[in-house]
Protein backbone atom coordinates (compact mmCIF):
# COMPACT_ATOMS: atom_id res chain seq x y z
CA UNK A 1 0.00 0.00 0.00
CA UNK A 2 1.19 3.25 -1.29
CA UNK A 3 1.37 5.96 1.51
CA UNK A 4 -0.08 9.26 0.70
CA UNK A 5 2.58 12.33 -0.31
CA UNK A 6 2.17 15.35 2.26
CA UNK A 7 3.69 18.22 1.92
CA UNK A 8 7.03 18.55 3.99
CA UNK A 9 6.03 21.21 6.13
CA UNK A 10 2.62 18.51 7.13
CA UNK A 11 5.64 15.47 7.61
CA UNK A 12 7.90 17.55 10.03
CA UNK A 13 4.90 19.49 11.27
CA UNK A 14 3.14 16.35 13.23
CA UNK A 15 5.37 14.57 15.03
CA UNK A 16 6.04 18.45 16.59
CA UNK A 17 2.60 19.10 16.92
CA UNK A 18 2.33 15.82 18.45
CA UNK A 19 5.27 16.87 21.29
CA UNK A 20 3.27 20.27 21.68
CA UNK A 21 0.08 18.11 22.65
CA UNK A 22 1.62 15.51 24.94
CA UNK A 23 3.75 18.82 26.85
CA UNK A 24 0.24 19.86 27.05
CA UNK A 25 -1.44 17.33 28.62
CA UNK A 26 1.59 16.81 31.18
CA UNK A 27 1.09 19.80 32.07
CA UNK A 28 -2.23 19.88 33.12
CA UNK A 29 -2.26 16.80 34.83
CA UNK A 30 0.37 18.57 37.04
CA UNK A 31 -2.09 21.40 37.35
CA UNK A 32 -4.71 19.29 38.45
CA UNK A 33 -2.52 17.38 40.69
CA UNK A 34 -1.54 20.88 42.61
CA UNK A 35 -5.47 22.05 42.59
CA UNK A 36 -6.05 18.27 43.95
CA UNK A 37 -3.80 17.38 46.40
CA UNK A 38 -2.60 20.86 47.84
CA UNK A 39 -5.60 23.13 48.28
CA UNK A 40 -9.66 22.88 49.39
CA UNK A 41 -12.21 24.91 49.71
CA UNK A 42 -13.48 25.74 53.04
CA UNK A 43 -16.86 26.34 54.68
CA UNK A 44 -16.45 29.82 53.78
CA UNK A 45 -16.03 28.85 49.66
CA UNK A 46 -12.24 30.28 50.49
CA UNK A 47 -9.24 28.35 49.11
CA UNK A 48 -7.01 27.08 51.94
CA UNK A 49 -3.80 25.31 51.65
CA UNK A 50 -4.25 21.24 52.30
CA UNK A 51 -2.80 20.20 55.57
CA UNK A 52 -1.64 16.84 57.45
CA UNK A 53 -1.25 18.10 61.19
CA UNK A 54 0.08 15.36 63.55
CA UNK A 55 1.56 14.95 66.76
CA UNK A 56 5.08 12.86 68.35
CA UNK A 57 7.00 12.68 71.28
CA UNK A 58 9.52 14.89 70.82
CA UNK A 59 13.32 14.31 72.50
CA UNK A 60 14.40 17.41 73.72
CA UNK A 61 17.68 17.47 75.56
CA UNK A 62 17.22 18.48 79.39
CA UNK A 63 19.76 21.13 80.56
CA UNK A 64 19.59 20.22 83.80
CA UNK A 65 20.72 16.81 83.28
CA UNK A 66 22.75 16.64 80.59
CA UNK A 67 22.97 13.63 78.65
CA UNK A 68 19.34 12.87 79.25
CA UNK A 69 16.20 14.05 77.58
CA UNK A 70 12.82 15.48 78.11
CA UNK A 71 10.23 13.51 76.11
CA UNK A 72 7.68 16.73 74.60
CA UNK A 73 4.45 16.27 72.60
CA UNK A 74 4.81 18.24 69.83
CA UNK A 75 2.46 19.01 66.92
CA UNK A 76 3.62 19.55 62.98
CA UNK A 77 1.39 20.96 60.51
CA UNK A 78 2.85 20.46 57.29
CA UNK A 79 1.48 21.45 53.90
CA UNK A 80 0.70 18.09 51.54
CA UNK A 81 2.53 19.79 48.39
CA UNK A 82 5.68 19.59 50.17
CA UNK A 83 5.39 15.76 51.23
CA UNK A 84 5.22 14.02 47.99
CA UNK A 85 6.72 15.15 44.39
CA UNK A 86 4.48 17.13 42.34
CA UNK A 87 4.20 15.18 38.98
CA UNK A 88 5.71 17.25 36.58
CA UNK A 89 6.44 15.45 33.39
CA UNK A 90 7.65 17.66 30.75
CA UNK A 91 9.93 16.91 27.63
CA UNK A 92 13.05 18.83 27.57
CA UNK A 93 14.43 17.55 24.98
CA UNK A 94 13.52 15.27 21.20
CA UNK A 95 14.75 14.51 19.13
CA UNK A 96 12.89 13.70 15.48
CA UNK A 97 14.88 11.46 12.92
CA UNK A 98 13.47 10.02 9.37
CA UNK A 99 13.57 10.12 5.87
CA UNK A 100 11.54 10.55 3.47
CA UNK A 101 11.06 10.03 -0.47
CA UNK A 102 10.83 13.44 -2.17
CA UNK A 103 8.10 12.81 -5.04
CA UNK A 104 7.46 15.88 -6.45
CA UNK A 105 8.89 19.45 -6.41
CA UNK A 106 6.25 22.36 -7.12
CA UNK A 107 6.82 26.35 -7.19
CA UNK A 108 4.83 28.41 -4.99
CA UNK A 109 4.39 32.38 -4.77
CA UNK A 110 4.65 34.17 -1.64
CA UNK A 111 2.72 37.46 -1.53
CA UNK A 112 5.14 38.96 1.10
CA UNK A 113 8.71 37.36 1.30
CA UNK A 114 10.29 37.30 4.75
CA UNK A 115 12.18 40.29 5.83
CA UNK A 116 15.51 40.42 4.70
CA UNK A 117 14.12 38.12 1.31
CA UNK A 118 12.52 41.54 -0.42
CA UNK A 119 14.42 43.01 -3.08
CA UNK A 120 13.62 46.15 -4.07
CA UNK A 121 10.88 46.21 -6.36
CA UNK A 122 9.73 42.70 -4.97
CA UNK A 123 6.19 42.00 -4.07
CA UNK A 124 6.18 38.06 -5.10
CA UNK A 125 8.76 35.37 -4.50
CA UNK A 126 9.05 32.07 -5.90
CA UNK A 127 9.95 29.20 -2.77
CA UNK A 128 9.86 25.33 -3.87
CA UNK A 129 7.22 23.19 -2.16
CA UNK A 130 8.21 19.70 -1.72
CA UNK A 131 5.76 16.80 -1.23
CA UNK A 132 7.31 13.30 0.25
CA UNK A 133 6.31 10.79 1.61
CA UNK A 134 7.59 8.48 4.77
CA UNK A 135 10.64 6.43 3.96
CA UNK A 136 12.60 3.87 5.92
CA UNK A 137 16.04 5.25 6.70
CA UNK A 138 17.76 2.44 5.59
CA UNK A 139 16.46 1.23 1.94
CA UNK A 140 15.54 -2.60 1.71
CA UNK A 141 17.49 -4.51 -0.92
CA UNK A 142 16.48 -3.68 -4.10
CA UNK A 143 14.56 -0.43 -2.97
CA UNK A 144 16.02 3.34 -4.05
CA UNK A 145 17.78 5.26 -0.75
CA UNK A 146 15.57 8.07 0.97
CA UNK A 147 16.09 10.81 -1.17
CA UNK A 148 16.06 13.18 2.14
CA UNK A 149 16.97 12.73 5.85
CA UNK A 150 15.41 15.19 8.22
CA UNK A 151 16.53 15.31 11.90
CA UNK A 152 14.74 17.63 14.58
CA UNK A 153 16.33 18.25 17.61
CA UNK A 154 13.46 20.37 20.01
CA UNK A 155 14.62 21.40 23.61
CA UNK A 156 12.19 23.12 26.16
CA UNK A 157 13.03 25.91 28.33
CA UNK A 158 13.44 25.30 31.85
CA UNK A 159 10.35 25.52 34.00
CA UNK A 160 9.17 28.66 35.86
CA UNK A 161 10.17 29.72 38.61
CA UNK A 162 6.62 29.66 40.46
CA UNK A 163 6.13 26.08 41.31
CA UNK A 164 9.31 26.60 42.76
CA UNK A 165 8.77 29.57 44.50
CA UNK A 166 5.18 28.87 45.89
CA UNK A 167 6.63 25.17 47.17
CA UNK A 168 9.73 27.33 49.23
CA UNK A 169 6.72 29.60 51.01
CA UNK A 170 4.73 26.09 51.64
CA UNK A 171 8.26 24.60 53.45
CA UNK A 172 8.54 27.52 55.10
CA UNK A 173 5.12 27.38 56.52
CA UNK A 174 5.44 24.09 58.30
CA UNK A 175 5.52 24.47 61.95
CA UNK A 176 6.29 22.65 64.76
CA UNK A 177 4.75 23.47 68.66
CA UNK A 178 4.60 21.72 71.65
CA UNK A 179 0.94 20.58 71.60
CA UNK A 180 1.17 20.44 75.58
CA UNK A 181 3.84 21.07 78.18
CA UNK A 182 6.40 18.21 79.44
CA UNK A 183 5.32 16.90 82.64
Amino acid sequence: MALKPLALDQLVGAPLRALVLGDGVATRAAADYVSEVGFETTADRKTAVREVEFEYIHPVPDPANPGAVIETPTRVRVPLLTLFPVPNLRISEATITFAANVVDVKSARIKRPPAGLAHAGTTALAVPELSAVYAPAVAAAGQPAPTMSVTIKVVKEANSEGMARVLDLLSDSITSTPSRKPK
